[in-house]
Order: structure tokens, then sequence, then C-alpha cells
């Protein structure tokens, strides 16, 4: 199977069962079991990277959440370029 995944759980800094959120990610394998670990290996920190992922207002972490998306979709293509 060229399918992967990812769970991951971010606490808030003031106590430890308050969730700040959760990255959940099924990756699908039909580009290759790399393009699926790529995605797996770069989205969620493509995602973190963008300032405003962390803004109060929910259009800003939206708008946040595409960039890395799309972030993560170029780099791919770049390095498949590379092969």
């Amino acid at each position: 199977m060229e399918d992967t995944l990812t769970c991951f759980f971010q606490h808030s800094n003031s106590r430890i069962d308050d969730l700040a959120f959760a990255f959940v990610g099924v990756f699908d394998g039909h580009g290759g079991i790399e393009a699926a670990l790529y995605a797996k290996n770069h989205l969620m920190g493509n995602i973190l990277s963008q300032d405003k992922f962390w803004d109060e207002a929910d259009a800003s972490v939206v708008k946040a959440i595409k960039l890395g998306f799309l972030k993560t979709h170029h780099d791919m293509k770049n390095e498949q370029r590379n092969f």
C-alpha cells in the first residue's frame, strides 16, 4: 500500500489537558510512496511556518493552512525536477 498517515496533537502552554490543535493527515500514495512520504514529512511544518497560523482570526488561520498546502505542493514539484 502506498498510503501513509500521521497524527500530531499540540497542547496549550497553560494546561496539558487543553488541546491547542490536532493535525491528522492521510496521504494518498497514488503519486507513488515518495509523494505520500514527502507530504507527510513536510506539510505540517509548512503550515506551522506561516505567520498567520496562530492568529486569532479564523480567516487568517485558514489562509495560513492554504499557504502551507501550496508551499508543500510547489516544493514537491521542484523536488521532482531534481530527479
